[in-house]
Formats: C-alpha cells, structure tokens, sequence
C-alpha cells in the first residue's frame, strides 16, 4: 500500500469509479423522474434523430386528421344544402302538377300557384347563396373544385366538385328552373307544364347526383383517410414511446443497483482512509 498525502493510482480510480455510479445514478433518477429515457442529446444520439423524426411525423398526422375534418365538414354542410334544395324542388313538382290541373282551377288559383313557385325559386337561390363552411360559399358555382390534403404526404390530394344549385344553373335543354319564374317560359300561365316538369325533373337528378357524390367522398374518401390515419397515429405513437419513454421495470432496477453500488464504493472508500490512517499513525509510532 503506498502512503503519502497524494492520491495514488489506484485511489484515483476509485474516484472515477464512485463519479461514474453517480453520474449513473444522476441520469436513472432524471429518466424517472421525467418518464423520459432522452432528455438531452447525450443520453441517445442516435434514438434523439429518431425521435425527432418520429415526431415530426406524428405531427403531420395530426394536421391531416385536422384537414380530414374539415373535409367532412364541408361534405356534411354541403349535403344538408343540397338536401334542402330538394326538399324544395319535391315542392315545384307539386305545384306544377297542381297548375295543370286547369279544369278544377280559375285563373286567381293559378296566379297563387305561381307566386308559391317564385317563392321556392326565390328558397333555392337562398340555399345557393347561404351554404357556407368557414365563410366560404359551397352551392354557387364558386366550389366546383375543392382540394383535401388528407394525407401526411402533401403531394398526395383529393377533390371534391360541388355544383351550383340556384335556378339560373340547374335545369338542361328544355331549360332553367328561371323559366319557372313570372314571365318565364314555363311559367304556371305559360301552358308548358310539361316543360317545366321536365326542367324540375332534370335539376332533381342533378341534385340527386349531387348528394351521390359528395355522400361517396365523406364515407368513402374521408372515413377511409381518417381510418387510415389514426392506424399509423398508433403505430407511430407507439415506435416514439419505444425510443423516448422510460422503462420503468428496466429503470428502476438500474437506479436499485447503482444506489447499492454507491453506498458500497462510499463504505470502501471510507474503510481505504481509514486503513491508511491507521497505518501512517502506526508506523509513525515506530519511528519514535
């Protein structure tokens, strides 16, 4: 045993020893304490890179979750519009079969027909114009092509193409549903019932096409994305716990070993200075 006041080689790495279980002990405590087994670069370098990037891509999924939502709200709000519009063309159905029923009508009832038909035109032109998601029209012709970024990859998109259902736009060659209107072409007083049964039997098969659609994209399009989604939301989510959370079985039984291992390198150390200390009194009671 060498005695002296300097620390010998061996006493030296007993010192590294004892800072290297508490360093240990230090970052098994962090880790337990935060449920986090990176909390700075050091600790993993390689899983910190992973678990940013593992991140970033939960990240992503959840926007695209966002976006899915907002997708299916437009589509939701959409279909109740259109749900309305045939509600009201039903209306202009009945009322035309109503008008050319000429024999048990005078010409007063045929006027009270029309009005009720400018008012239905008048309620369709309402539902194009008030059909709003966020502010934004969805029935006037000015949604014809809505884009959904549904996925986290931003180049992979989906449209949806809503029609415009005022009547100056639904109707085909025998004509617009503004020819319903007083004065139109196919007006209650026109005569051209038949027409106007034809014009209001094209715009409900419009319409119908219409809900088709947009009832297609929300079940089909959206739930799928957001089934989709939130699969990879669990497997990501559980590849990032993986990387980034504590171990607490494997956590908890390194802090028990390094707490036994420090007292026991504190007790060595301590019986080492004491063992010299006895030593360098005894030999210096020989010397006298």
């Amino acid at each position: 045993m060498r005695i002296g006041s300097t620390l010998s080689s061996g006493d030296l790495l007993a010192v590294q020893s004892l800072n290297d279980i508490f360093k240990s002990l230090n970052r098994v405590s962090e880790q337990l304490s935060t449920a986090k087994q990176i909390n700075r670069g050091s600790d993993n370098p390689a899983g910190l890179i992973m678990s940013e990037s593992l991140n970033t891509q939960l990240g992503s999924i959840f926007q695209a979750q966002q976006n899915v939502a907002a997708a299916s709200g437009v589509a939701h709000t959409a279909d109740s519009g259109l749900s309305q519009a045939s509600g009201l063309l039903r209306k202009l159905k009945t009322d035309i079969l109503a008008a050319a029923n000429t024999g048990g009508m005078n010409s007063q009832q045929i006027a009270a027909k029309q009005a009720e038909v400018d008012q239905t035109l008048n309620a369709l032109n309402r539902v194009a114009g008030g059909t709003q998601y966020m502010g934004k029209n969805l029935l006037d012709g000015s949604s014809s092509n809505l884009t959904f970024a549904m996925s986290p990859d931003v180049s992979q998109t989906t449209s949806l193409s809503l029609p415009n259902v005022s009547s100056s736009a639904l109707g085909g060659d025998a004509g617009k549903l503004s020819d319903l209107a007083s004065g139109g072409s196919a007006s209650m007083s026109s005569g051209n019932l038949e027409q106007a049964m034809k014009i209001v039997d094209t715009a409900q098969s419009q319409i119908n096409q219409a809900r088709t659609t947009v009832g297609n994209f929300e079940k089909y399009t959206a739930q799928s994305a957001q089934d989709t989604l939130s699969a990879m939301q669990v497997n990501i989510s559980q590849a990032y716990s993986n990387v980034t959370d504590t171990n607490y079985a494997s956590a908890t039984s390194n802090l028990v070993r390094d707490q036994i291992m420090s007292l026991a390198a504190v007790k060595v150390a301590k019986l080492t200075a004491k063992s010299k200390s006895l030593t360098l009194l005894l030999l210096q009671g020989l010397s006298k």
